[in-house]
């Protein structure tokens, strides 16, 4: 078979090579995107040991969240009737957006766009909802998210509200 022949078949049958590598016994490293956690990690079978994954948020081995995130993760799983996936990163995201804006609202005493705007630019090295998540924010930087903020993570297993566990840093 040649190279082309070879590739064609990997596309159209992947887990072929999944497969034939559980056979064989071989499991590899495996770092995905963060897209792996909304793919069931339960397909990864005996893979999922040593998956992993980019995060930007996470749980330190040893520590636990804040009682408030902890809070809007229980309230988030309890209205979704059970773990999301990656529901950390979408509920404390949105729940930090909130509080970022509430915390420029209030300096600026405006509502204003342009006022709220103006004080998050001045957000340097600041957190909201977790110590561990800060936020830097420049004129051409509206993000906020610093990269030193993001991590490698394991897929599986996740704590208790979806939460993978930070492993590495960068």
């Amino acid at each position: 078979m040649d190279a082309a022949s070879a590739q064609t078949a990997l596309r159209q049958h992947p887990g072929a090579v999944l497969g034939s590598q559980q056979v064989v016994g071989w499991h590899p490293d495996i770092v995905e995107t963060t897209a792996a956690y909304y793919d069931s990690s339960g397909a990864l079978g005996d893979f999922a040991p040593t998956t992993w994954a980019g995060c930007n948020v996470g749980a330190t081995p040893g520590s636990s969240l804040p009682a408030s995130v902890t809070k809007v993760l229980a309230t988030a799983t309890a209205k979704l009737g059970g773990t999301q996936p990656d529901l950390l990163v979408g509920v404390a995201s949105a729940y930090d957006a909130l509080l970022q804006y509430k915390y420029a609202a209030e300096k600026a005493n405006s509502i204003s766009g342009p006022d709220v705007i103006k004080v998050l630019n001045t957000i340097t090295n600041k957190s909201f909802s977790n110590p561990e998540w800060t936020y830097t924010y420049t004129a051409s930087d509206h993000l906020g998210w610093i990269a030193s903020n993001n991590h490698i993570c394991t897929v599986t297993p996740l704590g208790k509200y979806g939460t993978p566990t930070i492993v590495a840093d960068k």
